[in-house]
């Protein structure tokens, strides 16, 4: 039986598929890799040398960057292994796309709705934002009922903190901040970690 599964080739991690003690030679896509910790099974170990600041990979996209250097057969968990949230980190950089050249548009104005900052939109949407997930559900009714609304439910907004807090009250600000957006209500429950009242204040005052 095999003791651990690399779960995609560009993965530079291993799932350990049983307790494995510190020494053990393990055989993982045809190379062989000697556990320098105890991995528990379920548990990740590096593969080849990562780098600290570089991106870890499981699944074939980031999951996280290093936090310090990690050696081939080192645990990877918690302790040398942080968020890549704040470094935008979604996925792997694909292919250059070889891009065609667009004619230049002869019209220089369209019918739009101009902001206060200067861009323009050409929708007028109001924004119903949930600052935490457990008010999605409001969220989502209030789009479906209210014409002219657009709901945005997410996962994030409680028992965040440091540079996952900050990420989150940062997209959410760039989505009241769209130039489609004409108004923006904000749903919460009073007890979230992001910073509704701190969040309101900012956006009335754009």
């Amino acid at each position: 039986m095999e003791k651990a599964l690399r779960l995609h080739p560009r993965d530079n991690v291993a799932l350990a598929l049983e307790s494995l003690p510190p020494g053990t030679a393990v055989c993982v896509g045809g190379s062989t890799v000697r556990t320098r910790d105890r991995i528990p099974y379920g548990h990740k170990f590096a593969l080849s040398p990562i780098r600290q600041g570089d991106r870890v990979i499981k699944y074939g996209y980031p999951i996280g960057r290093a936090t310090c250097d990690i050696s081939p057969g080192e645990h990877v968990h918690v302790h040398n292994l942080g968020s890549g949230r704040s470094y935008g980190d979604t996925a792997l950089p694909e292919e250059k796309v070889k891009l065609c050249k667009v004619p230049r548009p002869s019209a220089t104005h369209f019918l739009g709705f101009r902001r206060p900052d200067g861009r323009a939109g050409v929708r007028n949407h109001v924004l119903v934002l949930a600052a935490v997930h457990c008010v999605n559900g409001v969220v989502e009714r209030i789009g479906q009922e209210v014409p002219g609304t657009v709901a945005l439910p997410h996962i994030y907004g409680c028992s965040q903190l440091g540079e996952d807090l900050e990420l989150t009250v940062r997209v959410l600000r760039a989505y009241a901040s769209h130039p489609n957006v004409g108004a923006t209500l904000l749903v919460g429950l009073g007890c979230e970690a992001l910073p509704t009242v701190e969040l309101v204040e900012e956006l009335r005052s754009k």
